[in-house]
């Protein structure tokens, strides 16, 4: 059997204002596709940790305790793109102002939150991730010697708001509501 990997040609990245139907209609898609300028993504979190709670007495020469599940950790994603314009700061800072043709975004605005989707479909499996109601907590902006202007942006989303789906063979079951390979 073939090791199944996933390539970053074979993902798309989209990025919409929160419980926006995405799948509606390929224009829909295709407003909000970031992928054409992401060069890189991460995913961490939904850690389930406990804490030891001592107990009065011994059992087996040792004290007596107990084990308590604490709370999922939230999700943390970053996006890390190729600057071409304010949406990335505008999703930290909230909407812009335009005046003469010039954007300007502070950070005393309110932003709504947004969902993240990557996807991946390599012709035979098919992998989604989700982070609805997502915030953006943070951006950082560089450059590199290769001459381009870098923005990394960090999103959180609480545990029940984030979503993985597999399928082995797309043909059996789509984890996207359309059809085939990403219009």
């Amino acid at each position: 059997m073939a090791a199944e990997i996933f390539y970053a040609e074979d993902g798309e990245i989209y990025i919409c204002p929160h419980g926006s139907n995405i799948d509606a209609s390929i224009q829909a898609r295709n407003r909000y596709k970031y992928s054409d300028y992401v060069t890189e993504i991460s995913v961490s979190g939904g850690g389930r940790d406990i804490e030891q709670i001592q107990l009065f007495g011994k059992t087996s020469g040792q004290q007596n305790s107990i084990q308590r599940e604490l709370p999922q950790e939230v999700y943390e994603t970053s996006i890390t793109a190729i600057v071409k314009d304010y949406k990335f700061n505008e999703m930290v800072n909230g909407t812009g102002s335009t005046s003469g043709g010039v954007t300007t975004v502070s950070g005393a605005s309110t932003r709504p939150n947004v969902d993240i989707y990557y996807r991946f479909d390599d012709g035979t499996s098919q992998l989604q991730v989700k982070f609805a109601n997502a915030t953006a907590i943070s951006t950082e902006m560089s450059a590199d010697a290769e001459g381009y202007l870098e923005e990394t942006t960090g999103f959180k989303c609480l545990a029940k708001d984030y979503e993985k789906k597999y399928a082995a063979d797309r043909t059996a079951g789509s984890v996207f509501p359309y059809s085939g390979q990403f219009a």
